[in-house]
Parts: structure tokens; C-alpha cells; sequence
């Protein structure tokens, strides 16, 4: 999940804060995320596929579940 997330923000050349007001989640939560001390809930995963438009994400955090 924590390479997928990051490569797919860094691909659009995306700050943390961009991808923030984009999808709705918190930098503070995708930075948690980017460093592995959070696993995200089904809503905030499906919120970064859907900004970063990579399903991949939705699906490795539903089978982490």
C-alpha cells in the first residue's frame, strides 16, 4: 500500500497537500499512510483511488483488512 500510494502521488507530481484537497483526506492522514503508521479504512482508500485514479490502492487496502 505505502509504495503504491506514494508512487501513484509522485506520478502526478503531487504534494501531499495537493493530493489532500483533491481527495478529501488530510495530508497529516496520507503522510501517516506514506510512512506506514496507519492502514486506511475502505472510505479513505477508496478516496485516494479515485483521486489518484489507481484502483490498485482500493484493492491492496481491502485485502489488508
Amino acid at each position: 500500500m505505502i509504495k503504491v500510494l506514494l508512487e501513484s502521488r509522485l506520478s502526478k507530481g503531487w504534494t501531499q497537500q495537493e493530493l489532500d484537497r483533491i481527495s478529501g483526506v488530510s495530508y497529516v492522514a496520507i503522510s501517516n499512510l506514506e510512512c506506514g503508521k496507519n492502514k486506511p479504512n475502505p472510505l479513505t482508500a477508496r478516496k485516494l483511488a479515485v483521486a489518484l485514479e489507481n484502483e490498485r490502492l482500493l484493492e491492496i487496502a481491502l485485502k489488508t483488512k
